[in-house]
């Protein structure tokens, strides 16, 4: 492991020593950016976030939805960070270094049903192996596809969901989330 430090704040480099280009240009993002993860080969699902205390499952690597008021800089096509197929032996690695009181949240950095989610269901073969492992989930989002997770998520009772909806004015909510469903 190499530290990277910069601003004030911390983050861990895992690289291969012919990686050092990466390692160097890692440390010049946590510099700018103040915290980053980066892993050579398999890439992080999980993350800790120490500023909120909680884990948090990313599933795509950009939100389509393209809130004005947006503080992620996470924001284009939603591209899945992995298959549904790959999410499923990923998440179960990844969840072994977390502990089982932790809080896991979906949908805190990128909208975890943003609409690729429809096509790819990432999302969906991620919270089959958190509700068959038996974790504490929160669930942030704007979209309506959650709906088609009902069936995992009615009857779960380690699982809260938070809906944003942040106008019931057509005209504000088009000026200010263009892509979100609608308040209606």
């Amino acid at each position: 492991h190499q530290r990277a430090e910069g601003r004030g704040h911390r983050g861990t480099l895992e690289v291969e020593p012919a990686h050092d280009a990466v390692a160097a240009a890692a440390r010049t993002l946590v510099g700018t950016l103040g915290r980053i993860v980066l892993r050579v080969g398999e890439q992080p699902v999980l993350q800790y976030s120490p500023m909120c205390r909680v884990w948090t499952l990313t599933t795509y690597d950009a939100c389509d939805i393209r809130c004005s008021y947006c503080a992620s800089y996470a924001q284009g096509p939603s591209t899945p960070r992995t298959t549904a197929g790959e999410i499923r032996p990923l998440l179960e690695r990844q969840l072994a270094s977390v502990p089982r009181d932790q809080l896991i949240c979906l949908g805190a950095i990128i909208d975890c049903y943003a609409h690729a989610e429809a096509e790819h269901e990432v999302t969906r073969a991620a919270l089959e192996v958190l509700v068959a492992d038996e974790r504490d989930l929160v669930i942030v989002t704007k979209g309506t596809l959650i709906e088609r997770d009902l069936d995992l998520l009615s009857g779960y009772d380690k699982v809260a969901v938070n809906m944003s909806l942040p106008s019931l004015d057509e005209a504000v909510l088009h000026d200010i989330e263009p892509h979100a469903a609608s308040g209606a």
